[in-house]
């Protein structure tokens, strides 16, 4: 009878141990966040259909520019870079996205993506990446940064470069003019 006992209790533990590990693993396979040693992710459906957004940002929310951006889906892998927003986005053939990386380190994976159908490219998807290790995930440091002049310039279409560079060229003092001469009066 004893022993009855024990055994009931043993399996009433193992049951709720797996379903408990279960739950946690459900839990992670659909989950909109993603924290890991790298980078936070956050998602979202939206958007146009089968089109990958990617919002690239530090700790301090400055865009990280120039960054390869490569998106793994279960029809192939579809590489971006981001532009002086941070922003990139790509169309992507498929069902599922199954991962993300920045500068050829994983920051987002969802390896039962298949299994689970979760995320769906057909209703678009949003992502904000927001990098622990910029150094690690981001371009080269000489550019990892958008300033403010830098992003207004882009989304202005101006030309990148010192102020020499988006003058006009000027004449030297005193030189001639290429003008035309006045007609006679």
């Amino acid at each position: 009878m004893k022993n009855r006992v024990v055994i009931g209790w043993l399996v009433f533990f193992v049951a709720i141990f797996l379903l408990t590990f279960f739950g946690i693993w459900l839990r992670q396979a659909l989950s909109r966040n993603d924290s890991g040693p790298l980078a936070d992710v956050t998602w979202e459906t939206g958007g146009e259909p089968e089109v990958v957004s990617v919002l690239l940002v530090d700790e301090q929310q400055k865009p990280l520019i120039t960054t390869l951006i490569t998106i793994y889906t279960d029809a192939g892998l579809y590489d971006c870079t981001t532009n002086f927003r941070g922003e990139a986005s790509a169309r992507c053939e498929g069902t599922v996205l199954l991962g993300i990386r920045s500068q050829h380190h994983s920051v987002f994976a969802k390896p039962l993506a298949e299994m689970t159908g979760w995320p769906a490219l057909a209703e678009g998807l949003k992502f904000k990446i927001v990098a622990k290790r910029p150094d690690l995930i981001a371009a080269d440091q000489d550019y990892k940064y958008g300033t403010e002049e830098e992003i207004r310039a882009a989304q202005a279409g101006e030309v990148e470069g010192g102020e020499e560079e988006q003058q006009a060229p000027r004449k030297p003092s005193g030189a001639a003019d290429d003008a035309k001469p006045a007609a006679p009066q």
